[in-house]
């Protein structure tokens, strides 16, 4: 089974750039999860999705353009790190690797690339190339 998880919040500390999500997960389940180190966009919902999984599925981590201009604000400077609260009430971290490298990819791909759609394309170069 897939699931999909929409962040709740960015939060920049000195030594990261925090993604938070909550899970109907247990501890144990989220301690099984591991960063893909892949990113695909869904442009219809004007979304990155970073993928994470298990043994048996997919995790998608979706990013909509309302936050991209906090991604853009600290690109390259700070590691990403998912930051899950299980259903259990704890928390359990896991750097996304690769996210910088991706989210270049998505955007030099999406420049000028009407395959995305017109409102992608102008989303992404307002937000990533001012």
């Amino acid at each position: 089974m897939n699931n999909s998880w929409t962040i709740k919040e960015l939060e920049r500390t000195d030594s990261m750039l925090s993604v938070k999500v909550d899970t109907n997960l247990d501890t144990s389940a989220l301690h099984s999860l591991k960063a893909s180190s892949q990113m695909l966009a869904d442009s219809d919902a004007k979304t990155f999705i970073y993928i994470i999984e298990d043994d048996s599925s997919f995790t998608y981590i979706r990013f909509p353009v309302e936050s991209w201009e906090a991604l853009n604000s600290v690109r390259h400077d700070l590691p990403v790190v998912l930051e899950m609260t299980s259903k259990d009430n704890e928390n359990v971290q896991l750097e996304l690797t690769d996210f910088w490298t991706e989210i270049d990819y998505l955007v030099e791909n999406i420049e000028g690339n009407t395959n995305y759609g017109d409102e992608m394309v102008e989303a992404v170069e307002k937000t990533f190339n001012h």
